[in-house]
């Protein structure tokens, strides 16, 4: 979801001069001139789920030629891939101080961080779904050494794919 696919249609005769439509269904996604027998165009395919891509051509010269459909193709559209990274401010400090952790969601969407110290929860944050980012102050009350990370769920699931940053 979110990126383009190339469609391509080859007419034969390749001499023959015209246009090829393309569908998504019964909806255009464009029109394009044959070039040497071949049409190529760019689609942006919006909705996730399956697609069915057909391409009709149209002779310049209807009199000699006909116009013709292609069989049709399915393009299954999935969710898109999300990456998270972590960072904290400060990295190193104090007993009893707290850090700020910041995730940053890749693209951008609406959802919420959660934070962990290993498996266990430090609090949740939401995104800003215009920057991806989620802010967290954490206070840990131990010494010693933390492994943080944060794991992204967004709130539209059939649009993008949850991810988790690296400790």
């Amino acid at each position: 979801w979110g990126s383009s696919t190339t469609l391509t249609a080859t007419v034969s005769p390749a001499a023959v001069a015209g246009s090829v439509e393309f569908f998504d269904g019964t909806t255009s996604l464009g029109r394009v001139d044959t070039t040497d027998g071949s049409a190529t165009y760019e689609a942006s395919l919006s909705e996730v789920g399956t697609h069915t891509v057909t391409a009709k051509f149209t002779p310049t010269d209807q009199t000699r030629y006909n116009e013709s459909t292609s069989e049709a193709v399915d393009v299954e559209v999935g969710a898109q891939d999300t990456t998270t990274t972590l960072s904290a401010d400060p990295t190193s400090l104090a007993w009893g101080s707290s850090t700020t952790l910041t995730a940053t969601v890749s693209p951008a969407a609406a959802g919420s961080v959660e934070f962990f110290d290993g498996t266990t929860s430090l609090g949740t944050a939401a995104t800003d779904a215009n920057t991806g980012v989620a802010t967290f102050t954490a206070s840990l009350s131990e010494v010693g050494t933390y492994s943080i990370t944060a794991k992204f769920t967004p709130t539209d699931q059939t649009r993008y794919n949850e991810s988790t940053s690296e400790a």
